[in-house]
């Protein structure tokens, strides 16, 4: 360092040319000059510069990051403002008034969600009144509903897919004498007393039910009632429908009844309903008519005798006088041999009617012959009115039988065929027919009478319906015949006009095994 210590220091030397060459030849040295500098002093103003650069090149950065932050923050403050408006719209929660000051689209897009906000809290205030109203109206309907069904005579049932009660009106219960909420969950068949045959012919149509397509009725093996669905609460005639014949017994009282579809609620499984019709009383009416009907055939069958028998009877008096007066043995002879052929006419009229009225009190089913049942009952309607003149036409095709109840079907027969009598007392034509379909026989019965008025046509099969004189007619005949018909799975069906006359169609099915 030029002082006898040792530090670091820069060093400079030039060699002295002018110099050294006048010591060069005289003494042999040549001359140098050397220059020193402190390296801490020569590079001081150097690292000065450095700590100020470093120092301010620091205070600059922090005041950009300070800067950007700042300015960051007054981008992405009002964005996340924004963004949690929206998260509390979305959730519903958001009702007050969005407030930013940004003087750009920011401010502009929060105006829009303001506006946003409003509308929905508008159309959320009017989708609440309208949902308080349809809950309202839902109460009403279902407070109206038990009213009405609480109203209605006959029982009503309602139950889950899984057979469990869910609802049952006012009839029912006091039919079973239950209370409603004791019993709602519980299963059907353990509060409902029923036989065992009788519960499990239900569950199988219940499952029949269930099984079928959704709000149709039980399948064809269950009943004959068409598959679109109906209220069961309106009144219909329960003998045209497939209920007729489904009947059970609860507490001593006879009831039909019927399955319907309960449409199936949202989240719920399908539910069903039993609606019963108690027809204890009606049971014992249509027994007492049915029987009165028979006695009056009875009398018609009496009536019918009496006439036939009578004109042979007249003539076997009238050979028996002239026999006691006669001489002559031929002639004696031959008034003994008419006598006798009246004697087994009557007989061979008696044997035959009191065949036909045995047949009443048969036991079960039999085999009948349609064509011959037609005849035997047009015989005894034509001895039933000797003073109409009618021109009869038959056209009977060969038929196979079929099962059923001889009598009363030849009831049937007779009630229509008087009906057709008692419409022609000026005389007129009468024509029967019998065919044989794939399925079906069909049986055509038309007169030529005064007909049936269009507004009478659809009350001829109700009970003590009639349109005769005093003494012509109880207002049974058809209502019988109906009944009869519609028991061996026909149809019958009026078609008339007035003082043309009328046509009566009857269907009847074959059995499975005659079907061709």
């Amino acid at each position: 360092d030029g002082h006898g210590g040792t530090q670091s220091s820069i060093i400079g030397f030039a060699p002295l040319p002018n110099a050294s060459q006048i010591t060069q030849s005289s003494t042999g040295h040549s001359w140098h000059m050397f220059v020193w500098q402190s390296s801490d002093e020569l590079f001081g103003p150097i690292q000065h510069f450095f700590k100020w650069t470093a120092a301010f090149g620091l205070l600059g950065v922090g005041l950009l990051v300070t800067l950007g932050y700042v300015a960051a923050n007054r981008i992405t403050a009002p964005i996340r403002r924004l963004q949690e408006a929206a998260r509390q719209i979305g959730r519903g929660d958001f009702q007050e008034t969005l407030k930013l000051s940004t003087g750009d689209e920011i401010e502009e897009l929060a105006d829009e969600v303001n506006r946003m906000n409003q509308q929905l809290a508008s159309q959320f205030a009017g989708l609440e009144s309208q949902v308080q109203l349809k809950t309202e109206e839902v109460k009403y309907l279902e407070a109206s509903t038990a009213k009405i069904l609480d109203s209605v005579p006959d029982p009503v049932i309602m139950i889950d897919m899984d057979g469990r009660v869910e609802y049952l009106n006012k009839a029912f219960q006091e039919a079973l004498s239950l209370q409603n909420g004791a019993i709602v969950g519980t299963p059907l068949f353990e509060i409902v007393p029923l036989d065992p045959s009788t519960q499990t012919r239900l569950q199988q149509e219940l499952q029949i039910l269930r099984t079928s397509e959704p709000h149709t009725t039980v399948a064809s093996e269950m009943s004959s009632a068409p598959s679109t669905l109906q209220d069961p609460l309106v009144p219909a005639n329960w003998e045209e429908s497939g209920a007729k014949r489904q009947e059970l017994r609860i507490n001593q009282r006879t009831y039909r009844y019927r399955w319907f579809g309960v449409p199936t609620r949202p989240g719920k499984g399908p539910s069903t309903g039993l609606v019963l019709r108690d027809t204890t009383e009606e049971s014992l009416l249509q027994d007492r008519v049915i029987q009165g009907e028979k006695l009056a055939s009875l009398g018609v069958l009496s009536a019918g005798i009496g006439h036939e028998l009578n004109n042979p009877l007249v003539g076997v008096i009238g050979l028996g006088e002239a026999l006691q007066e006669e001489t002559d043995p031929a002639q004696i002879k031959q008034y003994a041999t008419s006598i006798v052929e009246h004697g087994k006419r009557m007989a061979s009229i008696v044997r035959d009617f009191t065949g036909q009225a045995g047949k009443q009190f048969a036991e079960g089913p039999s085999s009948i012959n349609i064509n011959e049942l037609l005849e035997q009952s047009l015989a005894t309607v034509k001895a039933l009115f000797p003073s109409i003149s009618v021109e009869v036409q038959t056209h009977l095709e060969t038929l196979p039988l079929i099962q059923g109840q001889a009598f009363e079907l030849g009831q049937a027969f007779t009630n229509i065929l008087t009906n057709a009598y008692q419409a022609m007392k000026q005389g007129g034509h009468l024509h029967i027919s019998t065919a044989c379909s794939e399925h079906n026989l069909e049986i055509s019965i038309t007169d030529t009478g005064i007909g049936i008025a269009p507004h009478h046509l659809p009350k001829i099969f109700d009970p003590f319906f009639t349109t005769k004189g005093q003494g012509e007619g109880s207002g049974l005949g058809l209502t019988v015949a109906y009944r009869t018909i519609h028991k061996l799975g026909g149809e019958i069906r009026m078609d008339s006009t007035p003082n043309r006359g009328t046509t009566c169609l009857i269907t009847l099915p074959l059995s499975p095994s005659l079907v061709k």
